[in-house]
């Protein structure tokens, strides 16, 4: 009797949780965002191709408004030092004795005229 009870409130407990969710959903994460507001962005852009003479400023505002908001986005991912890759690879992989190494050519620290 017990177990069935148990059984019932776990079923109940389900149920509420999957509500919960359906009119709570997790807000995207800035990266989703910013992917979004980039597609967002390059569909204005080819509504500009197709656009009559009447929507033209309309649209062009909408470019804008747009570029603005995908641009907002990177700078708030710049601020949060979010990148493609971690901090680590980009400080190894871009010195100077790395290209010189992946190129081949030795780069050397050039002396002064004066000494």
């Amino acid at each position: 009797m017990k177990g069935l009870w148990l059984n019932q409130l776990l079923i109940i407990k389900g149920y509420i949780n999957e509500q919960f969710q359906k009119h709570n959903p997790q807000p995207p994460n800035l990266v989703e965002m910013i992917d979004q507001a980039k597609e967002e962005w390059e569909i204005s852009l080819n509504q500009l191709n197709n656009c009559d003479q009447d929507m033209l400023d309309y649209v062009i505002h909408d470019i804008h408004a747009k570029e603005r908001r995908y641009m907002s986005l990177l700078m708030q991912a710049r601020k949060e030092s979010l990148g493609a890759w971690k901090s680590d690879d980009v400080n190894e992989k871009f010195t100077p004795e790395f290209r010189s190494q992946k190129s081949g050519v030795r780069m050397e620290k050039t002396k002064n005229a004066s000494g």
